[in-house]
């Protein structure tokens, strides 16, 4: 996203009222962002009313800086780190490359920049992985990476389908989401916006990742976020999902979450954050 754009991003969103912000691209690593310093700059100023977070799988962190990754840490409200598999040969059937020494060593910076800061970020990790790890050694991993056990979460063997784009089987003890058949109002649609690198925005900002035309809401570039949000092509999705109509990619998407779950605390209601990548 161009410089100028995120920052009219941020600013109208200051102007809604702000809240949390996440700048995990659903695809892709926030690491990766040649422009990251100019944000980490933007994201200071408008503290005061955005709490901004992130998740990454931490390779990306050799590109920068100890300043930059510094100003991660004073201007993140909190940072998730994802690792895959507790061992090298898990990572390398994960990802089909040789990462796990080298996300050791950054783990193990992460940790030692972050004792000398303020500590104000949150940082916690969680693993994805193929095979059932009993959490002592999971722990231990973590312990022995970060310096710090307590940030450990947990870990998760189970995958989502990406809107149905996804099947086939998994290997190990990996296993899909039960499929399912949604026919209720996802909750994931109050939860938050998601504004593409041109632009464009989508009413989902779980896994419309390709930005697809069923859950479209326009463009920044041509209205206010404030108009997005209150837009007709909004509430025409809210009443196709209300009518049983659910767009293509939300039918058989196993991220999904009723809205009727919403008053028997499910996750999503008690830290959403979570679920938009923060």
């Amino acid at each position: 996203m161009e410089p100028e754009l995120f920052r009219e991003v941020c600013q109208q969103y200051v102007f809604m009222g702000g809240g949390p912000m996440s700048l995990t691209p659903v695809v892709g690593d926030v690491l990766l962002d040649k422009e990251l310093p100019s944000r980490l700059q933007v994201l200071r100023h408008c503290r005061h009313a955005i709490q901004p977070s992130v998740t990454t799988n931490l390779y990306g962190l050799d590109r920068h800086s100890d300043e930059v990754v510094n100003g991660m840490l004073e201007c993140f409200t909190r940072i998730h780190i994802s690792v895959y598999g507790l061992t090298a040969e898990e990572n390398t059937e994960i990802t089909r490359r040789s990462h796990f020494k080298k996300f050791a060593e950054q783990a193990h910076r992460l940790g030692h920049l972050w004792k000398g800061s303020s500590q104000r970020c949150n940082v916690v990790v969680s693993f994805r992985n193929l095979h059932n790890h009993p959490e002592p050694e999971l722990r231990a991993y973590v312990r022995e990476c970060f310096g710090h056990e307590a940030w450990f979460v947990g870990s998760e063997t189970r995958y989502a389908n990406w809107g149905g784009r996804m099947s086939g089987d998994l290997p190990g003890d990996a296993q899909w989401v039960p499929l399912t058949q949604n026919r209720k109002p996802c909750m994931l649609l109050t939860v938050a916006l998601q504004v593409y690198w041109d632009g464009r925005v989508s009413a989902c900002a779980c896994c419309d990742y390709d930005a697809g035309v069923d859950l479209a809401l326009g463009s920044i570039r041509e209205q206010t976020l404030t108009e997005i949000y209150n837009s007709a092509a909004n509430r025409h999705i809210w009443a196709d999902q209300e009518a049983g109509n659910m767009q293509n990619i939300c039918r058989n998407c196993t991220f999904y979450v009723p809205l009727t779950r919403l008053q028997q605390q499910p996750p999503v209601g008690q830290g959403w954050v979570n679920f938009v990548g923060g």
